[in-house]
């Protein structure tokens, strides 16, 4: 029974990660233009190491009237 746990834990995992990587988190200026596309995988891993970093970034993003979104690729 743990056998077929873990191998359900690990498929799991990699479809999450897989996931991740088909959407992207897009930093879009007022006009629509796009300045920042990122894999959402990669901003979730940044955001768990280095959470400060995050959420200095969201509040520039907001300051400069700047739209974040999640588009699948």
């Amino acid at each position: 029974a743990s056998k077929k746990f873990s191998k359900r834990l690990v498929s799991t995992a990699k479809n999450i990660w897989d996931a991740g990587f088909t959407r992207n988190l897009l930093v879009k200026d007022q006009s629509g233009d796009k300045i920042l596309s990122l894999p959402l995988t990669i901003v979730v891993i940044g955001s768990v190491l280095a959470p400060p970093v995050a959420v200095i970034g969201f509040f520039v993003a907001l300051l400069a009237h700047c739209f974040l979104t999640v588009e699948k690729k």
